[in-house]
């Protein structure tokens, strides 16, 4: 295995080069596809003169084709939820009834992208991470709000840095399956 640079040199080369593969051109083995397609899908918006270095692909190429949508992501999506007082702050209720509504309840959703399922091991590594270790009561794998939910989070096309610091540490721990982690703001309205 060795890694493939991937240089996109203009505005636009990425869209370019999905079309390309869209009309036939060739690509990497099929079993390499699914990897770069998620890159690719994680940035859409590059600026000039970026580069992705994509690892493992191999270098040589093959007749096998991308399927039809290269920016579907594959990987499975996680969610876990953690209570939070964020709407008890009266700086953001004002705010909230200046806009004409009230908030009632928030939590914290982690939004974790895998590139496979995760065992009993890996599942309670990743909980133990995310929970908070005085209220364990208060996280879990489902919402704690009801009704109307406003979500406020990251751009799902960039890469946060806290989630990047995130990765690193499940990394760490052998939690490898893990690529991306993005934290999001949910109110109860």
């Amino acid at each position: 295995m060795k890694r493939l640079l991937l240089s996109l040199q203009s505005d636009g080369a990425l869209e370019r080069a999905v079309a390309a593969v869209d009309q036939g051109a060739e690509w990497p083995a099929a079993a390499d596809v699914a990897e770069l397609s998620l890159v690719c899908a994680a940035h859409e918006e590059l600026p000039t003169h970026a580069k992705l270095w994509i690892d493992p692909f191999r270098t040589q190429h093959s007749t096998q084709r991308l399927p039809p949508t290269p920016h579907a992501m594959t990987a499975p999506l996680l969610h876990y939820f953690r209570v939070a007082d964020l709407h008890l702050s009266p700086a953001l209720q004002k705010k909230a009834a200046d806009a004409g509504f009230t908030m009632v309840g928030s939590e914290i959703c982690f939004n974790i992208q895998a590139t496979g399922s995760l065992d009993a091991d890996e599942t309670k590594k990743l909980e133990y991470l995310l929970c908070e270790t005085f209220e364990p009561e208060k996280f879990g794998s489902k919402s704690f709000l009801t009704g109307t939910v406003m979500e406020v989070g990251p751009r799902q096309q960039f890469t946060s840095a806290w989630s990047t610091n995130a990765v690193s540490i499940c990394h760490s721990i052998a939690l490898t399956k893990i690529v991306r982690i993005e934290k999001s703001r949910r109110y109860q309205v």
